[in-house]
C-alpha cells in the first residue's frame, strides 16, 4: 500500500491552479494538501497511474469526505505508531548498550524502579557529545606506531580509546544513544550517562577529543522524535 493524495501534491507547485481548485470545489480556505484529509492508502500501480490527475469535483469530494471521516482514527493511529517508534528506539539503544558492555543489566533494573517509585528522586541521563577532525589527530604525531591510519579503522581506535579513558575516569555507567557520525573528515560520538559525577568529567583530557554538546536526554531526543512521521 502506499498513501495516495486525493487532489495531487503537484498542486503545491502551481499555487494559483490549487487555489481555483480549493475555491471550485467549496473546500476551507484552510485545506492542505499533505494532510489526513487528503490521504488515503491505495494500491502502488494505482497511484501511480492516478499520477497528477485531477478528480472532477464530485470524485474528489467524495474520497474527501470519507478521508475527513476517518481522519482523527488516522491520527491516534500515528501517534500510537510514533510512540512506539520511540519505544523501539529506547530498547534498541539499551540493549546494544548490555551487549556491549556499557550498560549493566542492574543499572537498567535501577532506572525501572525508580519509575516504578515516583517519589524517589529521578535522575534524567545526560547527554555529551564528543567530537574531533581526523587530520588534526594525523597531524599531532601522538599516535602509536601500531595505530592504524585508514580512516575507518582509525575512528574505531579512536571510539575504542575514548571509552577506555571515559570508564576509567567515571563511576557512572554510560552508553550510546546512536551510531557514531562519521562524514570522512570527522568523528562524533555522543553518549548518555546516569548519574554523572561533573567532577569526575572535569578530569577528562584529551589531545583529540573535544566535548562539543553537553544537554539533559529529552532536550536532544524528544525534539528529534517529535519529527517523525
Amino acid at each position: 500500500m502506499w498513501i495516495d493524495h486525493i487532489l495531487p501534491e503537484s498542486l503545491l507547485n502551481a499555487p494559483q491552479e490549487l487555489q481555483r481548485v480549493i475555491e471550485e470545489y467549496g473546500l476551507s480556505p484552510d485545506f492542505s494538501i499533505n494532510d489526513h484529509c487528503n490521504w488515503v492508502p491505495s494500491h502502488w500501480r494505482c497511484n501511480l497511474d492516478k499520477g497528477r490527475t485531477i478528480f472532477e469535483r464530485g470524485t474528489a469530494l467524495y474520497y474527501i469526505g470519507i478521508a475527513q471521516s476517518k481522519s482523527d482514527k488516522a491520527r491516534e493511529i500515528e501517534r500510537r505508531t510514533i510512540q512506539n517508534l520511540k519505544a523501539d528506539k529506547l530498547l534498541g539503544s539499551l540493549e546494544i548498550a548490555i551487549d556491549e558492555g556499557l550498560l549493566s543489566k542492574e543499572a537498567v533494573a535501577s532506572i525501572i524502579q525508580q519509575r516504578l517509585e515516583p517519589e524517589e528522586e529521578i535522575y534524567e541521563p545526560v547527554v555529551i557529545t564528543f567530537g574531533l577532525t581526523i587530520y588534526k589527530v594525523l597531524d599531532s604525531g601522538l599516535l602509536e606506531r601500531d595505530v592504524p591510519t585508514n580512516y575507518p579503522a582509525l575512528c574505531d581506535w579512536l571510539e575504542k580509546d575514548l571509552i577506555r579513558q571515559l570508564k576509567s575516569l567515571l563511576s557512572c555507567e554510560f552508553y550510546y544513544t546512536e551510531a557514531s557520525g562519521r562524514d570522512g573528515e570527522t568523528l562524533s560520538v555522543r553518549l548518555a550517562f546516569i548519574q554523572l559525577d561533573c567532577d569526575e568529567l572535569n578530569r577528562f583530557t584529551s589531545p583529540w577529543w573535544e566535548i562539543l554538546e553537553v544537554a539533559p536526554y529529552s532536550e536532544i531526543y524528544d525534539a528529534i522524535d517529535e519529527g517523525l512521521s
